[in-house]
């Protein structure tokens, strides 16, 4: 068997599990990371300066937005942990389930047995196994997209910090036409 024909064999599995993915994400954190790519476009743009509007957004919604997904985040985490001892649970179960079949048993030696009890569990933990990693590929997803965010605040921290700073050190004033100036006479 090739490497392409073992990828194609899975092929289905590996949707199903981009599909859940998706699904996870979008139902959870989508909202919260949306706006962000589009105000790093305008943050990063060449062309056009960022706005102090785009700016605001960055610096008050952003922030807002974290926190929110970081709330889901826990939620996530928590559902990850869950799930872990359920499976865990569930493979102790089929341990004892394969132990206690002593006419199975019986003839094998206690290596033969681990060995056999762990294929077995192997084979019916797969898709229980499967959707952690989906769990965890998502957790991680977030904490890259939390990470990309606050650099993000920092980065439009400094650029506001350093107009502000601009304005204050340049203002401009109207000219003043005191009277103490002389008088100009051709």
């Amino acid at each position: 068997m090739s490497f392409i024909d073992t990828f194609e064999k899975y092929r289905n599995f590996i949707d199903d599990a981009d599909s859940i993915k998706a699904k996870l994400y979008e139902e959870k954190f989508s909202p919260y990371f949306s706006d962000v790519r589009s105000l790093y476009s305008k943050f990063k743009s060449r062309l056009h300066v960022v706005s102090d509007e785009d700016l605001q957004n960055i610096l008050l919604d952003v922030p807002m937005n974290l926190f929110m997904a970081s709330e889901n985040l826990n939620q996530l985490r928590l559902e990850y942990e869950i799930l872990k001892l359920n499976i865990s649970a569930e493979s102790k179960r089929l341990k004892s389930d394969i132990r206690l079949k002593d006419d199975v048993v019986a003839s094998l030696t206690k290596s033969e047995i681990k060995e056999l009890c762990n294929d077995m569990i192997q084979m019916n933990m797969v898709e229980q196994e499967s959707l952690l990693a989906v769990y965890k590929s998502i957790i991680s997803q977030v904490e890259s997209e939390q990470s990309f965010a606050r650099e993000l605040i920092m980065g439009a921290k400094k650029v506001w910090d350093s107009r502000r700073s601009a304005e204050m050190s340049s203002p401009v004033s109207p000219v003043e036409t005191g009277d103490d100036l002389p008088e100009y006479r051709l």
